[in-house]
């Protein structure tokens, strides 16, 4: 058979596959999904019109990987559903799930992969900081939903507190800067335009947009993203109740003092 008789056929078995209704899928936890302890963490493997040979694995956040396929059950569905409840520890995971579909003649060995996060829960066993800005009483970060962070009155409850973690290894005060709230999540630089609010994204303290310099001075700091050049609207600065991101300088806008929350004192970032 010629290389186009090959190339047409392929084509139209493909095309079959697709009007047979053939569909694989992970439904949760769905990629960048949050899970709050204690609650578990659902897992929903879809197929149509059945598979076969399913396997999933669950992957931590160091490298560990898990068969977790005999802690998941069939249940009724449109098609195949396998389901169960998994409990997992604060941390961020990937599962990946392969199986066989019919019909078998096309690409029978189907996969599907998502990466999700399992937040700890309040109060926080790891000390926690709240960030002041010079020259307020008592303005400092909040995380006002998953994705903003503004700037106000502090009220003390765990969206104005943040775990800072210094980068391991580093010998400089470079760390990451995680929700309290949702552990889950960690400030990023999301654009290299000035006045660019500063997002919120599952932690990967690799990322050296989540990656933050703390620069002294006096008694303040400036933070400094590692993603960013330092020219190119680099550090943390407040305007009009906003966390943005602008080019570093001294003013007041850009300079934070750091509150231990479980002594009182103001204390160094990282």
């Amino acid at each position: 058979m010629g290389l186009r008789n090959v190339q047409a056929l392929t084509l139209a078995v493909a095309a079959a596959a697709v009007l047979s209704g053939c569909s694989f899928a992970i439904a949760e936890p769905k990629d960048g999904a949050t899970v709050r302890l204690p609650a578990k963490t659902k897992v929903m493997v879809r197929a149509k019109p059945s598979m076969s040979n399913l396997v999933v694995m669950v992957t931590d956040q160091n490298k560990m990987t898990k068969d977790v396929s005999s802690q998941l059950v069939h249940v009724p569905a449109n098609g195949e559903q396998v389901e169960g409840d998994l409990i997992l520890p604060a941390g961020t995971y990937s599962i990946t799930a392969t199986a066989d579909i019919p019909p078998t003649w096309y690409s029978p060995h189907h996969s599907d992969q998502a990466k999700f996060c399992v937040a700890a829960p309040w109060p926080s066993t790891s000390p926690t900081f709240t960030a002041f800005r010079k020259g307020s009483t008592a303005q400092s970060w909040n995380k006002m939903d998953d994705t903003t962070v503004v700037v106000d009155a502090d009220t003390g409850t765990p969206q104005h507190r943040w775990n800072l973690e210094r980068s391991s290894g580093s010998l400089t005060p470079i760390g990451i800067i995680r929700s309290t709230e949702n552990t889950c999540l960690c400030m990023q630089s999301m654009d290299a335009t000035s006045g660019t609010p500063i997002g919120l994204a599952i932690c990967d303290p690799a990322n050296p947009l989540q990656q933050w310099l703390a620069f002294q001075i006096s008694t303040d700091y400036r933070f400094q993203n590692q993603g960013r050049n330092v020219n190119d609207n680099a550090c943390l600065s407040e305007e009009a109740g906003k966390l943005i991101q602008r080019g570093c300088d001294l003013k007041d806008e850009q300079l934070w003092r750091i509150r231990n929350n479980a002594s009182g004192n103001l204390v160094s970032p990282f």
